[in-house]
C-alpha cells in the first residue's frame, strides 16, 4: 500500500499553523486528493523537468520561507 509523503492530518495541522502547502502529483492523483485549507493542489508531471520547474516556480512565488519534502512513487 502507498503512503502519502505525509500524513493528512501532519498537513493539515501545518496549513492550520499558517504553513502554505503546495502539493505537486499528476491530474488523476489530484481529482481524488482530499480537500485541505491552506494546501494548493498544483499538476506536475514529474518525469518532465519542465513541468517540475513551473510547479516549483509557482511555489516560489509565495514570499514566505520554503521547506521542500518529496516522495517518489513506487514502481514495481
Amino acid at each position: 500500500m502507498e503512503r502519502p509523503a505525509w500524513e493528512p492530518a501532519t498537513v493539515a495541522a501545518l496549513a492550520e499553523a499558517g504553513a502554505r502547502i503546495y502539493a505537486l502529483d499528476l491530474d488523476s492523483a489530484i481529482v481524488s486528493a482530499k480537500t485541505i485549507v491552506g494546501v494548493e493542489y498544483v499538476p506536475t508531471d514529474v518525469t518532465g523537468a519542465g513541468s517540475v520547474a513551473t510547479a516549483l516556480d509557482q511555489a516560489a512565488s509565495d514570499a514566505r520561507p520554503h521547506h521542500l519534502n518529496y516522495r517518489w512513487a513506487e514502481t514495481p
